[in-house]
């Protein structure tokens, strides 16, 4: 597994409600991470656009502390359903509520475990998946691999 390299960097594009809606599930006010899946249509070569947000309950994942998250594995599978259905990219996404706009240790460590699992489980091997961190004001940074 490696991170999609392009010349061009990718796009990801959602709309205003989708925005809204991932940023009110990932902020709940606790300040505590919070996960939720965007499911992707590649639009154009590097540009991919948010069709669904699915949020993840909070209450179902095994550990939400400041700066780690544990994803309860029936919502990513729940994902999988869905993508598939729809040939669509699936962004495993959770909040940074402490503001740091790039993926930390535990993040690429999470991302060498579940990727694997996520590609296996899925039957779309030409489509790319990835995770992706939200910062309170809003910003998002995204990673895709193949």
């Amino acid at each position: 597994m490696s991170t999609s390299t392009h010349k061009q960097p990718l796009k990801l594009a959602l709309s205003e409600a989708h925005h809204a809606q991932l940023r009110d599930h990932l902020f709940p006010g606790d300040g505590l991470e919070a996960a939720a899946i965007m499911l992707c249509a590649q639009s154009s070569l590097h540009r991919y656009v948010v069709n669904r947000v699915l949020p993840v309950d909070h209450s179902s994942c095994l550990a939400r502390l400041p700066d780690r998250i544990s994803w309860p594995g029936t919502a990513i599978e729940e994902a999988i359903d869905q993508a598939e259905a729809h040939d669509l990219t699936i962004l495993l996404v959770h909040s940074h509520p402490g503001g740091a706009l790039r993926f930390s240790a535990t993040d690429d460590e999470s991302d060498r475990e579940v990727m694997p699992s996520l590609f296996e489980a899925s039957n779309l091997p030409s489509i790319l998946h990835g995770s992706a961190i939200m910062t309170p004001d809003g910003a998002i940074h995204a990673r895709l691999y193949d």
